[in-house]
């Protein structure tokens, strides 16, 4: 049986409870993804060109640092990522949260929480910056989601895994 990691990174707190409801389903853990500098919510204020999340957007190379770490990131085959998606891509931290792991012979899961923006080219970006073994498709999650809808997620996933 495949051991799964339910990672995330979360502002406002919708994507860490889409996390906790996919990790009760599975019945794994999860871990969040804590920057050292938390965002505030002037932070991911998208209409101000000079807040964090749009200066951000003009140099996704940036590195955002991340306070913790999985301890025993070895021990898992599968992970579950979610973010929101910023700008129509992953928030520099899931970049930096990427670049830190060696995924080789991982499974890579992405789920990202909005209301109406879809994945973006995240998939395409977390193919690139990962040796991930597989990268599945993603699914936009909204905060309305029933657990039926993430049942079908989770199930699908994990079966395009095993196949």
């Amino acid at each position: 049986m495949k051991k799964v990691l339910v990672c995330y990174f979360s502002t406002t707190g919708t994507t860490r409870s889409i996390a906790n409801k996919i990790a009760n389903i599975i019945g794994c853990e999860t871990f969040e993804i804590v920057p050292v500098e938390k965002y505030s919510s002037l932070d991911i204020d998208y209409d101000n060109p000079n807040s964090r999340t749009s200066l951000e957007d003009k140099n996704i190379d940036l590195d955002v640092p991340i306070l913790n770490k999985i301890e025993n990131f070895d021990e898992y085959d599968t992970f579950f990522i979610g973010y929101p998606i910023w700008w129509l891509r992953e928030p520099n931290i899931i970049r930096t949260f990427l670049k830190s792991y060696d995924f080789t012979n991982k499974t890579i899961v992405p789920f990202i929480t909005s209301s109406s923006s879809g994945l973006g080219d995240s998939e395409k970006h977390i193919k690139e910056l990962t040796n991930a073994l597989d990268v599945v498709p993603g699914k936009r999650i909204s905060s309305y989601e029933t657990e039926s809808s993430l049942r079908w997620f989770i199930d699908s996933s994990l079966n395009s895994v095993i196949k």
